[in-house]
């Protein structure tokens, strides 16, 4: 609606003023005004727009109770909210906030999928997955340990959020390489996989590269490597002479 467009520029430019003062009162008091001018809108837009005001000022470190007041009421925490929350915190480049972004990044594939945007086990998921990692790969291990110490501060102020702990590299390469079996995947979790400790942790990996991609040579070549080097050679003869019943 052209009317409830031109009503809403005003106080969405104030809201933007009053964001890089970083003043709360000033900042709810925008958030008020874009409230009452944006009642006349489609319901679902008004509450997209809500969302973006509250991701915005979660940022800001505004009290999020009092943001919700101040637009209204309750916000929505569904897969629209997790995403844009996830994606605001990644954009800080700041290791506890890559912490926290893949714990909401779990609260949106759950959301995600009760709402039908994807399957579990889907190719989406498997993307999903990969993204993650990559971020929880780089993690220090001190911010690693004092997620699991804390309660986090966002899934905190985000009522609604559903995880309970910080996803392991082993749980999301899992996840993404059943999801989407390609050997690019399955080189990375290998990778990854042969840095940790037991050394089953990697043989596991490769096992199952095996199971889902029998043809490819690299997970064999790794087990028959991973056999020589604790001197079990005859396990390892056992694995190449096995490749033709294993690749058919």
């Amino acid at each position: 609606m052209p009317g409830t467009t031109a009503r809403l520029c005003a106080p969405l430019a104030a809201l933007e003023k009053a964001f890089e003062t970083k003043k709360q009162g000033t900042i709810l008091a925008a958030a008020r005004s874009v409230a009452v001018a944006s009642e006349h809108c489609d319901p679902k837009l008004r509450e997209r727009l809500r969302q973006h005001i509250l991701v915005r000022s979660e940022m800001r470190w505004v009290i999020t109770s009092s943001m919700e007041t101040a637009l209204g009421g309750r916000v929505r925490r569904d897969a629209t909210y997790f995403r844009l929350l996830a994606r605001a915190l990644e954009e800080n480049h700041t290791a506890e906030s890559d912490a926290e972004a893949a714990l909401v990044w779990e609260d949106y594939r759950a959301a995600a999928i009760k709402e039908n945007w994807f399957a579990v086990g889907g190719v989406e998921d498997g993307v999903l997955a990969l993204h993650v990692v990559r971020m929880v790969e780089r993690l220090p291990q001190d911010v690693v340990e004092e997620m699991r110490d804390r309660e986090v501060n966002y899934r905190s102020l985000s009522k609604g959020a559903t995880t309970e702990a910080l996803p392991s590299a082993g749980m999301l390469y899992e996840r993404a390489c059943g999801a989407d079996p390609h050997p690019e995947a399955f080189q990375m979790w290998l990778n990854w996989a042969r840095k940790q400790k037991p050394y089953q942790i990697a043989d596991h990996v490769a096992e199952r590269w095996r199971v889902l991609r029998a043809t490819d040579v690299q997970p064999l070549l790794y087990l028959m490597e991973s056999a020589e080097k604790r001197s079990a050679f005859k396990k390892s003869r056992a694995i190449w002479r096995g490749r033709r019943s294993w690749t058919g």
